[in-house]
C-alpha cells in the first residue's frame, strides 16, 4: 500500500472512530456497531490484522447491546472464530501485550538511533576532507573526531532513555538548562543543515532557565522536532526564497517555560493534523512515524504540553510547554 493510500486510511478510520465514540456516548449502539464494521473493513483491506481484531470487537459487543442478535450470528459465521476475539483469556492478552510492548521498545530505539548514526557517518566524512586536504586542518578534523565521540555517547544514552520511557521507569531529572540543551543539538545538527543549506535563527529569551527534567529526553524532543523541519524544507524543492528553522524559548506569566520550533516549509495537511502524534502515522516515504510520538511520550512525562500551529502563508510550528511549579 502506497503513502497516499495508507494516509487515506487513517484519516477514515479516525473519522470512523470519533463516530463511534460518538454514538457509543449517547448510546446509540448500532449505529456504533456500523461504524466499528466499517472501520474493521477497512483495516482489513490495509492489512491492519490488530486493528481488524479490535474493530470487530467493537462491532459484535454493540452489535449485541443493540439487541440484533442476527447480524451477530451472520458477522460470527463470516469472521470465523469471532468468540475467541470476545473471551480471550488474560494470559493470551499479557502475551501479545508484552510481545507489542517489546515491538514498540525495538522501533523506538532504531528510530531515535538514525540521528547519532547520521551525524557519526557526516562528521567522520568532514574528517577526511579536512585531513585529505593539500594542506590538512588538523584543527577542523579534531573537531568532527569530538563531535564523533559526542554523537556515540549520545547513542547509549539514547538507548537508555528509550528504554526508561517505554517502560515507564522514572525520569533521571537534573538541574537543566533549556537553552543550552537547545545549543548543544543545534551543534550536533550543524552537518545535517549545512547539508541541505537550511539556515537557523535561536531566540533564546528564557534567561538561561534551569528546569528539572531528564537532559537527554529533552534533547531527544528538541532533536525529533529539528529534524522534522530538515526533513521538511529538504524533501520539497518547489518552496521559494530560503529555507529557515526558527528555535525560541520564552518564559510565560512566571508560570511556565516555552520552547518553539518553526520552519518554513510546507506545513501539514489540514486532514492529516489530527494524526500527527498517532503512532506510525506518516507521509514521507522510508519514515517510521515514531519521532512525534516519542515526542508527546517525553513531554507528557515531564507534565507538559505540545501543540501544532500551522504558519501564512506555509510552513509549521510547534510549541512546548513545560509548567515550572511541577519542575523546580
Amino acid at each position: 500500500m502506497n503513502e497516499r493510500c495508507a494516509g487515506q486510511t487513517l484519516v477514515a478510520l479516525a473519522s470512523l472512530e470519533r463516530a463511534y465514540d460518538n454514538a457509543a456516548q449517547l448510546g446509540q449502539h448500532w449505529i456504533a456497531a456500523v461504524a466499528a464494521e466499517e472501520a474493521a473493513l477497512a483495516a482489513s483491506q490495509a492489512w491492519l490484522h490488530t486493528a481488524v481484531v479490535h474493530y470487530r470487537r467493537l462491532a459484535l459487543t454493540s452489535y449485541k447491546r443493540s439487541g440484533v442478535a442476527g447480524r451477530v450470528d451472520m458477522l460470527t459465521s463470516e469472521w470465523g472464530c469471532v468468540d475467541s476475539f470476545l473471551a480471550a483469556d488474560a494470559a493470551s492478552d499479557s502475551a501479545l501485550r508484552r510481545k507489542a510492548r517489546a515491538e514498540e521498545i525495538e522501533l523506538s530505539i532504531a528510530h531515535e538511533m538514525n540521528q547519532p548514526l547520521a551525524a557519526i557517518a557526516l562528521h567522520a566524512a568532514a574528517a577526511h576532507k579536512w585531513l585529505c586536504r593539500a594542506e590538512p586542518n588538523v584543527e577542523r578534523a579534531l573537531k568532527s573526531l569530538h563531535s564523533i565521540s559526542e554523537a556515540g555517547t549520545q547513542a547509549g544514552e539514547i538507548v537508555r532513555s528509550v528504554k526508561r520511557l517505554a517502560t515507564h521507569e522514572e525520569n533521571q531529572a537534573e538541574s537543566v538548562d533549556v537553552d543550552q540543551a537547545i545549543v548543544d543539538v543545534m551543534c550536533m545538527l550543524e552537518c545535517n543543515l549545512r547539508q541541505h543549506d537550511i539556515r537557523t535563527k535561536l531566540e533564546l529569551n528564557s534567561g538561561s532557565a534551569q528546569i528539572q527534567a531528564d537532559r537527554v529526553q529533552l534533547k531527544q524532543v528538541i532533536t525529533n522536532l529539528v529534524m522534522n523541519s530538515i526533513e521538511a524544507l529538504s524533501g520539497d524543492q518547489r518552496l521559494p526564497g530560503t529555507r529557515h528553522i526558527i528555535v525560541g524559548t520564552s518564559g510565560v506569566k512566571g508560570e511556565q517555560i516555552e520552547i518553539t520550533v518553526e520552519d518554513n516549509g510546507p506545513g501539514v495537511e489540514p486532514t492529516h493534523r489530527d494524526l500527527i502524534f498517532s503512532g506510525r502515522f506518516t507521509t514521507k516515504a522510508g519514515n517510521s512515524g515514531l519521532g512525534l510520538p516519542i515526542c508527546l511520550a517525553i513531554i507528557h512525562s515531564h507534565h507538559g504540553t505540545i501543540v501544532f500551529e500551522p504558519q501564512d502563508p506555509h510552513g509549521a510550528r510547534f510549541r512546548i510547554r513545560f509548567p515550572i511549579d511541577r519542575l523546580q
